[in-house]
């Protein structure tokens, strides 16, 4: 159990990044 929550949260957090990333890259242009 405490894996997989620990992969869901993962997932989430490299999610949010992703998507904060493509927000600076496309501010950037």
């Amino acid at each position: 159990k405490i894996k997989t929550h620990n992969k869901q949260v993962i997932y989430h957090v490299v999610r949010l990044t992703d998507n904060v990333t493509n927000g600076i890259f496309v501010n950037m242009r």
